[in-house]
């Protein structure tokens, strides 16, 4: 009973962990940045200048964290879990990362806890969720053996780590992001192009 219940969960980890995939996450919060970019002046867009800003963090949070888990992997070598029951390797390849001595961080792990930190971040009232999500995808990663625990737990250090130094701008941006919403793109720097009263001397009716 105990080995059925075990290959069921594994059998659901092994679907769940494709949802880590780096690629869907960068290209939706890219396409995200320039549709509103282009269509920022569009009404029904709601508040775009803060919806790019969070776009663009939580692109950024990736893939710098996806950049920083590669190097960390090349440097350190650890063996993939299977190296160890088939083969007894255990030891570092320092430098010489590269698959299948690429376990510690996760990159998918990596990718996975980069996101839903971010959008953690970015989208406060939801934080919790997108935690939940990153958790159960960062988990699979050593429920199908493909990973160490303490791989995935270094996904998560480096990946909050740098969500976390990231804030700052994202914090800066968003005053900013509001200030300009609120004033119907007037003037933004967010904003393709500039707003049709500023080639002229005329007051902005603010009527």
């Amino acid at each position: 009973m105990r080995a059925q219940r075990e290959s069921w969960v594994v059998d659901i980890a092994e679907v769940i962990t494709d949802y880590g995939d780096a690629w869907p996450y960068l290209l939706g919060t890219a396409i995200i940045f320039v549709v509103s970019y282009l269509f920022g002046d569009v009404t029904l867009l709601g508040k775009t200048a803060l919806l790019r800003v969070r776009a663009l963090y939580i692109f950024v949070t990736m893939a710098v964290s996806i950049l920083a888990g590669e190097a960390v992997a090349i440097i350190l070598g650890r063996p993939r879990p299977h190296l160890l029951l088939d083969h007894g390797l255990d030891d570092l390849s320092w430098l010489e990362g590269f698959k299948p001595f690429d376990s510690m961080p996760s990159s998918h792990a990596t990718a996975a806890l980069a996101f839903s930190f971010a959008a953690a971040l970015a989208f406060r009232p939801a934080r919790w969720a997108f935690i939940g999500y990153g958790m159960v995808l960062a988990s699979t990663r050593f429920v199908i053996g493909e990973h160490f625990v303490s791989d995935v737990v270094a996904s998560a250090a480096l990946s909050g780590a740098i969500a976390l130094f990231l804030q700052r701008y994202l914090n800066r941006a968003e005053r900013a992001a509001i200030a300009d919403d609120d004033q119907g793109f007037a003037g933004s720097a967010f904003t393709p192009s500039a707003p049709r009263h500023a080639a002229s001397n005329e007051p902005l009716d603010r009527r």
